[in-house]
């Protein structure tokens, strides 16, 4: 839950450079593949969250999103301890939402974004909890979904 007010997950957070974070958590249980011109890959992912970092020369190897997505019950595999509080993948937006107001955690309206079928509630945090509200063939189960941290 504390992800959710401060945008911190445990000891990372947004702007941390990429060794810190392995000093902090070890190896990843995966990495994506390096993206062309490059020998580093840009995804590190623990469990069901994903650490994505930046590249060019500025700001190299550092995380600029706190991602997770099609989950059941969050995790942080075995390096990083998660606590999900009340969140499940499908939830649907109603339970969350009581579940933030009985908790006090600020947010805004939900937004929906009917391009990708979709509706978006942001926490005061920056935090976004992503609904799919389509349950299409090829889409995720309509309910939440995704959980994101970009800081802006």
């Amino acid at each position: 839950m504390d992800f959710l007010i401060t945008g911190k997950l445990g000891p990372v957070e947004l702007g941390m450079r990429r060794n810190h974070l392995l000093d902090r958590l070890g190896e990843p249980d995966m990495m994506s593949s390096p993206p062309p011109k490059s020998r580093t890959p840009g995804i590190w992912k623990y469990g069901d969250v994903e650490f994505h970092f930046t590249s060019g020369r500025a700001h190299e190897g550092t995380i600029a999103l706190i991602y997770l997505e099609h989950f059941k019950t969050p995790t942080g595999g075995k390096r990083l301890r998660l606590d999900p509080w009340v969140l499940r993948g499908a939830m649907s937006q109603a339970k969350v939402i009581k579940a933030l107001d009985d908790e006090e955690i600020a947010h805004n309206a939900p937004l929906q974004v009917r391009k990708l079928g979709n509706t978006q509630i942001k926490l005061k945090s920056g935090v976004e909890l992503i609904f799919n509200d389509d349950g299409g063939k090829f889409m995720p189960p309509v309910g939440l979904y995704a959980i994101s941290y970009s800081g802006r």
